[in-house]
């Protein structure tokens, strides 16, 4: 997820792309089996806020895509500086107030982080205030395809924009109106993203496809 997500976003100028060791020090959680995580550099995290060119957040980077690795699933988190938002995405719907919890206190350890790095590129720039948002998606057709699906809202908002992001979570809210697909019937599609597990299993195709060649 970390290499392809990196590959991924570099095709986009103006994305920077934050892997999951990023969130696993801004908001460490307990990792089954895991050892407690020393602290990422300053200069680490430059280097990520710039995407490795020196760019300024919210001038030229104007979005942030961030990877959240929680114990055995994957998240999606991300920054739109255009329209002031810090959204949170699972593509397993895991609606306990745990889990949700976990993501917004994640989002606003990125929040913080986020006026940090400002503060140090010389911007006024102030996004405490900005809201933090739990959105929901089409859900992932399985129990094993998390990765695949962050890669694709990723993958979706490189190539689409960011208003794609967005259309899904509307896809979602008209689906939860009106009801639930037919029995035996197993797309959900929005725009040019389909969940459905051959959609998803051709993806994991691609992106391994995209891991193995040089950009």
């Amino acid at each position: 997820v970390n290499e392809m997500g990196r590959r991924l976003v570099a095709r986009a100028d103006s994305f920077v792309f934050y892997n999951t060791f990023s969130l696993e020090r801004l908001y460490p959680l307990a990792l089954a089996g895991g050892t407690k995580s020393q602290p990422l550099s300053d200069g680490w995290f430059r280097r990520m806020a710039g995407g490795g060119l020196g760019r300024g957040l919210g001038t030229h980077v104007k979005v942030l895509v961030a990877a959240h690795y929680v114990p055995g699933h994957y998240c999606l988190a991300f920054v739109d500086f255009e329209r002031e938002r810090f959204l949170y995405a699972d593509p397993y719907h895991v609606d306990r107030s745990n889990k949700r919890g976990d993501g917004l206190k994640a989002l606003a350890k990125l929040r913080e982080h986020v006026q940090q790095e400002l503060g140090r590129q010389g911007s006024t720039c102030d996004v405490r205030s900005w809201d933090l948002s739990y959105y929901k998606t089409p859900k992932q057709p399985d129990t094993v395809s998390c990765g695949v699906c962050v890669l694709m809202m990723t993958e979706l908002m490189v190539t689409e924009g960011v208003e794609a992001f967005y259309q899904l979570n509307e896809h979602f809210k008209a689906r939860e109106t009106t009801g639930p697909l037919p029995e035996g019937a197993t797309e959900v599609h929005s725009g040019k993203v389909h969940w459905t597990t051959r959609y998803i299993n051709t993806k994991r195709l691609e992106h391994a496809c995209l891991l193995a060649n040089q950009n």
